[in-house]
C-alpha cells in the first residue's frame, strides 16, 4: 500500500502483490569407509580396495553426483587411482605405500523453482586417511558393513567371517562381538552390545609385521512396545 503522504503519489491508494519462490534444499550428508591400513607386496596395481559409501543423504527431487580424489599426505607414493571416479562406491588401486587422504565431494543439483530460478547445487566434502605399508605379503582387511546395520537389541547374532571379502583368518574386536565356539568364528551379537553406535573392526596380520584394518559402525537400539489403551 502506498501511503498517501509519500512524496510524488497521486491518486488513490493502492494494492500490488508478487509471487515469491523460495527453494529449499537438502545439504549432502557423504561418508564412507575404507581400510584404515593394508599391506602391500610392492607390484604396482596388484592390490584393489572398494570404498563403501554410508552416507545418509537423501537426495529427493536432485540429481546426485560423486566425485573422489586422493592426495599424498606423507610417502613415496604415487596416490592410488579410481576405477571410475565418480561411482557412488568406486576401487582403488594401489601404486606405492605411504599415507593418503581420500576424498568424496557429493553434489546435490535441483532444477529451477518458478519462472526465473536457474536451479541451485549444494556440495559437501568428506575425507578418511589410509596407510599403506610395503611388506612381502599382501594383506586386504576389506569387509562389508551388515545390510541392514541398525539392530533391535532383540535380533539374533550375525556371522562377521561371512561378511569378509579380503584375506580371511582375522580378529574381529568391538562391543558385541565374541568368539562362537573357536577362533576364527566371529559373532556380533545386539544383545551384547546393548543400545547406541558400536564400531567393529577387522584386524589382520600377513606374519611379517605387517597389520592391516579396517571399521565399521553399526547401530543397536532397544525394542519398542505398541499397545492400544482399550475404550474408556
Amino acid at each position: 500500500t502506498v501511503p498517501a503522504a509519500y512524496a510524488g503519489a497521486v491518486g488513490d491508494c493502492a494494492e500490488m502483490s508478487d509471487i515469491v519462490y523460495l527453494l529449499i534444499v537438502e545439504e549432502p550428508k557423504p561418508e564412507f569407509d575404507m581400510a584404515e591400513e593394508a599391506c602391500w607386496d610392492g607390484v604396482d596395481g596388484s592390490l584393489s580396495l572398494p570404498m563403501d559409501y554410508t552416507g545418509e543423504t537423501f537426495g529427493n527431487a536432485a540429481t546426485r553426483t560423486y566425485s573422489w580424489t586422493a592426495s599424498l599426505i606423507s610417502g613415496a607414493g604415487p596416490v592410488p587411482t579410481f576405477d571410475i571416479n565418480t561411482l557412488q562406491n568406486p576401487i582403488i588401486t594401489i601404486h606405492g605405500a605411504g599415507v593418503f587422504e581420500i576424498c568424496l565431494t557429493e553434489t546435490l543439483t535441483y532444477g529451477a523453482c518458478g519462472a526465473t530460478d536457474a536451479g541451485v547445487s549444494c556440495s559437501q566434502t568428506y575425507c578418511e586417511r589410509i596407510t599403506i605399508h610395503e611388506t612381502n605379503v599382501e594383506v586386504d582387511p576389506s569387509w562389508t558393513r551388515p545390510v541392514p546395520y541398525r539392530f533391535c537389541t532383540t535380533d539374533e547374532c550375525i556371522d562377521l567371517d561371512a561378511l569378509v571379502t579380503g584375506t580371511p583368518g582375522g580378529v574381529f574386536t568391538g562391543t558385541g562381538v565374541s568368539v562362537e565356539g573357536s577362533h576364527p568364528n566371529y559373532q556380533f551379537c545386539p544383545e551384547d552390545a546393548t543400545p547406541g553406535t558400536h564400531v567393529i573392526t577387522y584386524t589382520v596380520q600377513n606374519g611379517a609385521g605387517c597389520t592391516a584394518v579396517m571399521s565399521h559402525n553399526v547401530e543397536v537400539y532397544a525394542p519398542v512396545n505398541a499397545f492400544c489403551l482399550e475404550n474408556q
